[in-house]
């Protein structure tokens, strides 16, 4: 095993030990099914990891209302803004020089009482750097130095596999006491001399220097602005000695997935100008505290067609040294596309094609999953070898065919165009610009071929709470007018960055609300006796349906859909949907029986169905026969104008009624439940 492999092997194991091996966050809720009847009853759903949002169609906080949501497909997502703990740790002796600048700083960046105070000699360090912590700032300068070294002594393994799984570290010392400091992180060193009097901003593209608190200054002095510097490999220079830049003040490096700073200066109280000062430290913190990683990945193979155009596009974008390279082959992917990441740029031209379809096959559900919890992602390839290539996304694919040799830019309003970096050109020319085109679905077009607006070079979507953007571009390098196709290309990775990208976890689960069960029916009358019939369409629902109808007891679900052989009277039937859902409906059959000659009698009989008794009402005097399905006599008796009948004693089910006076006689069917 290469050293560095052992290195990294031996710190994901620690960072195991004291964080836990979650790739990125993860949030999800319960209580919601796939499926509702379109009157269910509201639902509440539970939300992990707790403190979320829900939104979507039908939801009221964390009820979910079939009903209000409406029939059809339901997208419900619960959204966390996952704000980890951020720590100043100064040793207990006191504010470096009585100064409360950095404590100023904080309250800048993150805002007073968003941040905790430790003190290096009282604090639990497996309490602080855990998977809960997302900053931490240490400095140990004047009388601290001491204390610092100490607690580094004892803690720097934990600490350095804290920023390995993902912690962002600021350590600073300006030393009054003591002399020079391991700082760890092989081999850096905080070195007690050289005091600088005046530091330059190496990149003024940097975080700290664009925002988000401005003014800031290019040059910034004090008496010293610096009592020491930092050696050590790998890392990027962001102030240094305005008179001898190897003298760095503040550098930083990417550590795993993590970032960590180093620096030598005093408090910002003795920096000039004060107001720049004040706010370059205090964007310092917040760079570090709120910013996430940005990769470009290729083939192993090197840079399509050997040129640095990529590259220079994300200095461009982002600045020197601000985001890390990997190589297809070898990376681990879900150290790349973890919560810690917010862009990716992934370039598979020339004789990397096969390389990227190779990487995309068996990474797919990774990167679509980390995209979907709100990364960016660009991915890119001008094939010269293999064929077309399955970009995943639902369906979005690579078409290496019909090369195009001049664009226009889609939208003059898109933030590619407009910038930041100018000029750009809404039309450029390449020998080809593309060697392919992406077709898919759910896209806007970015560039198109301008002979043929249906080729289209370069597009993008939302895709959960991210977004990702295809194209089969050539590089910048190829392309005319240079500059501006410069300025394009650095603008796509800006578009696709957010600056300051807080921690966001969000998860989206489908429901659907089915349509309500409909019924329609027709009827034949009784003509001849027992001759009527009832003939039912059913939709809405899910289907299959099964049906209960009331003629041979009720509860059962094993009847045919539609009905023959029926005296007239009252039908009531009972749809059940796949689904569970039920819908009833009462269907009256006629009679026709003696229809010429029928007299009938004025009479109500109620309730019906019964549980219990029911009643019959006849002007003046009538006598009343029960009979069940085989005509057996239940019960008989008289009555005048009304009688009420006790059929507690029955058994559930379907029976007749006839009731006659002196000049007619009518048959009634009743439900007994």
């Amino acid at each position: 095993m290469k050293k560095q492999d052992l290195i990294k092997t031996l710190l994901f194991t620690i960072a195991s030990i004291f964080i836990g091996t979650a790739a990125y966050s993860q949030c999800s809720f319960t209580g919601l099914d796939s499926e509702y009847c379109s009157d269910a009853s509201p639902v509440t759903l539970t939300g992990e990891t707790a403190g979320g949002v829900f939104t979507g169609a039908g939801m009221t906080g964390d009820v979910f209302d079939p009903a209000a949501a409406g029939s059809g497909n339901h997208d419900i997502t619960y959204n966390v803004e996952i704000n980890k703990a951020k720590y100043y740790l100064r040793p207990q002796v006191g504010e470096p020089w009585g100064s409360t600048s950095n404590t100023d700083a904080m309250d800048l960046a993150f805002g007073s009482g968003n941040w905790t105070l430790g003190i290096l000699e009282l604090l639990d360090p497996a309490a602080i750097f855990t998977n809960e912590t997302g900053f931490v700032f240490i400095d140990g300068s004047d009388q601290g130095a001491d204390e610092l070294e100490t607690f580094l002594t004892a803690n720097i393994t934990a600490i350095e596999a804290w920023v390995y799984s993902g912690g962002r570290l600021l350590m600073n010392a300006a030393p009054n006491v003591g002399g020079d400091i391991d700082f760890g992180f092989n081999g850096s060193t905080l070195v007690y001399s050289n005091a600088s009097s005046s530091v330059d901003v190496v990149d003024l593209k940097h975080p700290a220097f664009v925002g988000p608190n401005t003014t800031v200054a290019g040059t910034m002095t004090g008496g010293s602005y610096s009592h020491a510097h930092i050696t050590g490999n790998d890392f990027t220079s962001v102030l240094v000695n305005s008179t001898d830049a190897t003298n760095i003040v503040v550098c930083e490096k990417a550590w795993g997935e993590g970032r960590v700073m180093m620096g030598g200066m005093t408090m910002s109280s003795f920096h000039s100008p004060l107001l720049e000062a004040n706010n370059f430290r205090a964007n310092l913190l917040s760079y570090m505290g709120y910013g996430k990683n940005k990769f470009y990945l290729t083939a192993q193979v090197g840079d399509p067609w050997g040129s640095t155009a990529n590259s220079d596009a994300m200095d461009l974008a982002f600045g020197m040294g601000l985001w890390s390279r990997d190589i297809f082959e070898t990376l681990d992917p879900l150290e790349i596309f973890s919560e810690n990441t917010s862009v990716v740029f992934i370039d598979g031209s020339d004789d990397g094609a096969i390389e990227l379809a190779a990487f995309l096959l068996a990474n797919q559900s990774v990167i679509e999953n980390w995209v979907n919890l709100g990364g960016s992602l660009l991915i890119n390839a001008a094939p010269n070898e293999g064929g077309d290539i399955d970009l995943g996304f639902n369906g979005s694919t690579l078409i290496y065919a019909n090369p195009s040799n001049s664009v226009t830019v889609s939208d003059l309003a898109h933030p590619a165009y407009v910038g930041p970096n100018t000029p750009t050109s809404a039309t450029m020319t390449g020998g080809s610009y593309s060697h392919a085109h992406i077709t898919g679905t759910g896209f806007t077009d970015v560039l198109a071929n301008s002979n043929d607006a249906s080729i289209v070079v370069l597009r993008e979507k939302a895709w959960g709470e991210g977004r990702v953007m295809m194209g089969g571009m050539t590089t910048s390098n190829y392309h005319s007018p240079l500059l501006e196709a410069n300025n394009y290309r650095a603008n796509l990775l800006v578009h696709m960055s957010e600056l300051y990208d807080g921690t966001f976890c969000s998860t989206t689960n489908q429901v659907t609300v089915l349509e309500p069960i409909a019924l329609t029916y027709s009827t034949s009358d009784e003509m001849l006796g027992m001759d009527g019939s009832i003939d039912i369409t059913v939709s809405g629902g899910l289907a299959p349906y099964s049906f209960d109808w009331d003629n041979d007891g009720t509860g059962d679900f094993d009847d045919l859909e539609d009905l023959s052989s029926l005296t007239n009277g009252s039908y009531v039937v009972t749809v059940e949907d796949d689904a569970g859902c039920l819908y009833s409906e009462t269907i009256t059959v006629n009679s026709q029986l003696g229809i010429d000659n029928q007299v009938k009698i004025a009479m109500k009989l109620y309730p019906n169905p019964t549980q219990g008794e029911t009643t019959i009402e006849v002007e003046g005097n009538f006598t009343y026969v029960f009979t069940d399905l085989n005509g057996k006599v239940i019960s008989q008796g008289a009555g005048f104008n009304k009688e009420i009948i006790d059929l507690t004693p029955l058994y559930s089910g379907v029976y007749f009624v006839k009731v006659s006076t002196n000049e007619a006689s009518e048959t009634h069917r009743l439900v007994k439940k």
